[in-house]
């Protein structure tokens, strides 16, 4: 079985993973694709604008995706079906079961999908990693137990002020159109889940062993062409000897 390497950007909403994210798929051998966890929902069934400016289903990079990791299924029908799945299995409410060690396996049939969607990603773009900013542990723990995922996690956590302050400002949400806006959280909300999510993925991470490092957002924004190379060497992303010049590039 071919194994894709994905790296995950995880954490919670309104933590920079758009803009670190973007300067990782700069990296040669390294492809960004935003959150895959939308892909059917917002994706396939809405048809949400893509980062490229086209709407999904006219850009040609998920198209050839898709037609690669579906074949001859019905889009919308599948998109339907794992789109229900994905929620229902990331939910907020999963979160006891998942820090306990008790999450069902993902169906056959969801596990087959998503690894042909992950190894198709690679081959259209052919990239070595797939840059995935989905954030939830909830959905990292999922592509974490498929067989064919090799699976490294950016724990990208934000100072919580910054992030209540982002969270209760108006902000453009560019794949719904001109005049839509971003969801908005009060303090409290916004406090309880960086809380809820920073920390389960935390432990996700050291009690199933999985290969991650803590990312400081502002240290980030402070140093990008710094904090891309120790990112780089910490997960051996390119050969050590090109982590200069790839940056500098």
């Amino acid at each position: 079985m071919t194994t894709t390497r994905v790296l995950f950007v995880g954490g919670t909403g309104r933590s920079g993973s758009t803009v670190l994210s973007t300067v990782l798929g700069e990296v040669p051998g390294l492809v960004a694709v935003g959150e895959v966890r939308f892909l059917w929902e917002r994706g396939v069934l809405q048809d949400r604008l893509c980062g490229c400016g086209s709407a999904f289903a006219e850009c040609a990079f998920w198209t050839e995706v898709l037609d690669l990791a579906l074949g001859t299924a019905d889009r919308e029908e599948t998109a339907r079906r794992l789109g229900a799945e994905l929620t229902e299995r990331t939910r907020l409410r999963t979160v006891p079961g998942l820090l306990a060690r008790r999450t069902p396996s993902a169906a056959a049939d969801l596990e087959d999908t998503l690894g042909r969607v992950y190894a198709a990603i690679a081959a259209v773009s052919g990239a070595q990693v797939v840059v995935d900013s989905s954030k939830l542990p909830t959905y990292a723990a999922l592509l974490g137990d498929l067989p064919g995922i090799d699976l490294q996690v950016l724990h990208l956590v934000r100072d919580p002020r910054a992030a209540a302050h982002s969270w209760r400002r108006r902000k453009h949400q560019p794949d719904l159109g001109a005049t839509a806006l971003m969801e908005r959280r009060g303090a409290a909300k916004s406090a309880a889940l960086w809380r809820i999510w920073n920390g389960t993925l935390e432990k996700w991470c050291r009690d199933r062993g999985v290969d991650h490092r803590l990312q400081n957002y502002e240290s980030f924004i402070a140093d990008p062409p710094g904090e891309t190379r120790r990112i780089l060497r910490r997960f051996d992303l390119v050969h050590p000897a090109l982590v200069d010049d790839v940056v500098a590039g």
